[in-house]
């Protein structure tokens, strides 16, 4: 089962259903895969789209994973932390690479692609999550989303 998460590396919501969403792959790793797509509500969080940028930057590099967890382990001080140390604690591999792809057009273009996807969706906040063709706003609660994901499966 795909499930595709809108986020906010700085919505304290988002960061509570990353952590569940990380405890049920861990627990259902077949055929299980939650898609991270942005979408920085730069209006009230002001570091939202430069770490989601960032985040996307690490991918780039096979390390969006561990970036996406240290954002959100660390989201009382992004903006305190350069995002270039972030990545040398997750062992992205090349630095200067991640530097170049910090400041490139195409990434910025890609996280305007979530962003104009979110649009279309009317979503109007975060985690907006989606699965099978079922839209949940906010955080809903693990035995929901538990009921939805792994429906028939046990």
């Amino acid at each position: 089962m795909k499930v595709v998460v809108f986020s906010d590396f700085e919505c304290p919501f988002c960061k509570r259903l990353a952590s569940v969403l990380r405890a049920m792959e861990r627990r259902n790793q077949e055929g299980f895969a939650v898609v991270h797509r942005n979408f920085p509500l730069a209006s009230i969080h002001p570091h939202a789209r430069s770490a989601a940028i960032a985040a996307e930057c690490a991918a780039k590099q096979g390390r969006f994973p561990q970036y996406h967890d240290l954002l959100f382990e660390r989201q009382d001080s992004l903006g305190l932390i350069g995002w270039t140390e972030l990545a040398r604690r997750v062992r992205v591999g090349d630095l200067d690479q991640f530097e170049r792809c910090l400041k490139s057009p195409v990434v910025a273009k890609e996280l305007q692609a979530d962003s104009a996807t979110a649009e279309a969706l009317q979503i109007k906040g975060t985690p907006l999550i989606i699965v099978d063709g079922w839209l949940l706003q906010g955080l809903p609660p693990e035995s929901r989303l538990d009921s939805l994901i792994f429906r028939g499966r046990r």
